[in-house]
């Protein structure tokens, strides 16, 4: 759901979880410039309820003492549209920035 709602989660792979998520906009200066670059803003990117263009996910490890915060859209990659995601992960002075790009059906 996205609401913005804290909520637990157990994973295989990242171990226990707390995250929510939502729509937004890039208007916000509360985001690494990594997560705001290169994001198709034309009208026909407006998907959420409110005519947004992005999800916005933030994860939280406790246990394991790191954060990431995500931004989901669409962007052009060699020319080409595609599904986007850009992370930034946090771990005391360590951060890691990826650029995940989702493959065309």
């Amino acid at each position: 759901m996205l609401d913005w709602t804290e909520r637990s989660h157990a994973d295989h792979i990242f171990g226990n979880l707390k995250g929510k998520g939502r729509w937004c906009t890039l208007t916000s200066n509360d985001y690494d410039s990594y997560l705001t670059d290169g994001w198709l803003e034309g009208d026909e990117e407006n998907a959420g309820p409110a005519g947004e263009r992005h999800i916005e996910s933030y994860v939280v490890n406790e246990e394991n003492g790191w954060t990431a915060q995500q931004l989901w859209g669409f962007a052009l990659v060699d020319g080409q549209r595609y599904y986007v995601r850009r992370v930034v992960v946090t771990k005391g002075n360590d951060v890691l920035k990826v650029r995940l790009v989702y493959n065309r059906l």
